[in-house]
């Protein structure tokens, strides 16, 4: 079995975008922050706006287990929104009052492996295999 490339990810990101020409569109920002004095990154794949809601999103084309979504994604999303950093993010520059966005994941692995490690106050993932 081929595995994806980097290219191959970046086309779904652009796929996406293509399919739902959103008014509003961010494709891999980078937002550094600083937590009880460490230097810390949160870079979604996109953020985009649909039918008027703020969509943060990730594209996984690669299988993770649930350990490495704990560590690799959701440690830095929970950090990042729970103690109220994303308030400063670029994306807040789309409405006059503060986003607390939605959560999606586009993957082919079952939902509850892509959850594990996920929790940000007031909101929910959703998984889907596609949007």
């Amino acid at each position: 079995m081929r595995l994806p490339t980097k290219i191959d990810h970046a086309l779904a990101v652009i796929n996406l975008y293509f399919a739902l020409r959103p008014k509003y569109w961010m494709y891999e920002p980078i937002e550094r922050f600083t937590h009880l004095g460490r230097e810390l990154v949160w870079a979604p794949d996109c953020i985009f706006v649909h039918e008027r809601k703020v969509y943060v999103c990730e594209l996984q084309l690669t299988p993770m287990t649930g350990s490495k979504w704990a560590r690799s994604k959701w440690a830095y999303y929970n950090t990042y929104f729970n103690a109220g950093h994303f308030k400063q993010a670029a994306f807040q520059g789309w409405s006059s009052k503060t986003i607390l966005p939605q959560f999606l994941v586009i993957t082919g692995q079952q939902p509850e492996t892509v959850r594990n490690g996920f929790d940000i106050n007031g909101r929910d993932l959703i998984v889907t295999k596609s949007f």
